[in-house]
């Protein structure tokens, strides 16, 4: 089992399975979700194992640009943001790496694709070997499809 955790403390979840699709978001949410860097690091895992073992998450959401709606669960007392989930992907989810606590697979996270280029820093160098996506995962594919390409 993988365990993220938020900075407080107050909230603890699990989920196991390796990361299905590991990606560098560019977009102008995730730049204010994180309120520091101009990207956010995420991977995909499935919901199926999710527990949540410590806490009770907030949840919050709204529609995305590409008409689907993101449900962002954080926690309500330090505001750590776990992870997100879209009607557009159902079963799955977008953990958010900087909450993870497992060091290892913190120190060899690579993306394997980035979305939303047209909104990157200028001082962000492009990850080498990783799809880059002028907008979501495609033309709405998913993130299988990026995978595939």
């Amino acid at each position: 089992m993988t365990q993220s955790s938020c900075l407080c403390g107050a909230n603890v979840i699990t989920y196991s399975g390796a990361p299905e699709l590991k990606f560098k978001c560019h977009c102008a949410d995730e730049r204010k979700l994180t309120g520091a860097a101009p990207f956010s690091l995420n991977f995909i895992t499935s919901t199926d194992t999710l527990q949540v073992v410590k806490g009770e998450l907030k949840t919050w959401g709204f529609v995305v640009d590409s008409g689907n709606f993101m449900t962002n669960h954080s926690c309500g007392q330090c505001g750590s943001l776990l992870y997100r989930t879209s009607n557009g992907f159902p079963g799955k989810m977008a953990v958010k790496i900087g909450c993870v606590d497992d060091e290892d697979l913190l120190k060899t996270f690579v993306p394997d694709v980035e979305i939303f280029t047209r909104n990157r820093a200028p001082w962000v160098p492009a990850v080498e070997g990783a799809v880059q996506n002028w907008t979501d995962f495609g033309t709405g594919e998913g993130p299988e499809a990026a995978e595939k390409k």
